[in-house]
């Protein structure tokens, strides 16, 4: 099924006789877009490691789950989120055009998905433990299109030489991120209520995207549009942590 655009991109990529120029990793951290996209890992990722570390804890503590109702329902918002990292990069992929730059593709699709993050609220306030469930696995949907993109933003506007670096620093962005969030979880959870870390939790996404979109800038979306660099699939991101 390869295209003759995709076939010639592959042609054209160095080979490992290339010699290839790198840019010093300490000069890396001295970039405003390597930390547009390590401060939007920063924000948003521990998101999912809340879902994924407190979401059984929460649904039997706040909803009276038993083990087997965690059995039978607690695995929804994972196939979700398996939707939504298939469904982000399939539709960002389909917005690439001659006329659309790739990163213009990746931000419109995490832009749907930051700003609809906020209906994270609702689950606080709800009576209904299915319209919980129900809103948990619309999050996580939406959190996964987002990262797809996201993550792949890494690939799009950095050399193939510097890809590996920038992944690094920006992913030591998600461990921080969910390091202190997770400690900060159980405070919060102590101090206040599951309902605060909703609450909290709605924002964060939205801050992320706007943290992006400033400091990564518009620079690449001008250089890099979709007829200079064909993409080879539509983006999938079924990372370790999804």
């Amino acid at each position: 099924m390869i295209t003759a655009g995709e076939l010639e991109y592959i042609g054209t990529a160095p080979d490992s006789a290339t010699k290839i120029t790198r840019e010093a990793w300490a000069r890396l951290w001295g970039r405003r877009d390597v930390w547009g996209l390590l401060l939007a890992r920063f924000l948003s990722d521990p998101v999912w490691w809340f879902y994924l570390f407190w979401m059984p804890k929460y649904l039997v503590e706040q909803r009276g789950f038993t083990l087997v109702e965690i059995g039978l329902i607690a695995w929804l918002p994972y196939l979700t989120a398996d939707i939504g990292a298939l469904a982000g990069g399939w539709i960002s992929g389909r917005l690439i055009s001659p006329h659309r730059s790739i990163l213009q593709a990746r931000y419109l699709p995490m832009a749907v998905s930051a700003f609809a993050m906020p209906v994270s609220i609702g689950i606080a306030y709800t009576a209904s433990s299915s319209v919980a469930v129900a809103l948990i696995s619309f999050v996580t949907c939406c959190h996964q299109i987002w990262k797809t993109n996201l993550m792949t933003i890494t690939n799009d506007i950095y050399p193939i030489a510097e890809v590996g670096s920038v992944a690094g620093i920006v992913s030591l962005g998600s461990g921080i991120g969910g390091v202190l969030f997770m400690n900060a979880t159980g405070h919060i959870v102590e101090a206040l209520s599951y309902d605060w870390v909703f609450i909290i939790m709605g924002f964060l996404h939205p801050a992320a995207f706007i943290v992006c979109r400033l400091l990564v800038g518009r620079a690449f979306s001008d250089q890099r549009s979709a007829h200079q660099r064909p993409v080879v699939s539509p983006t999938v991101s079924l990372n370790a942590d999804s």
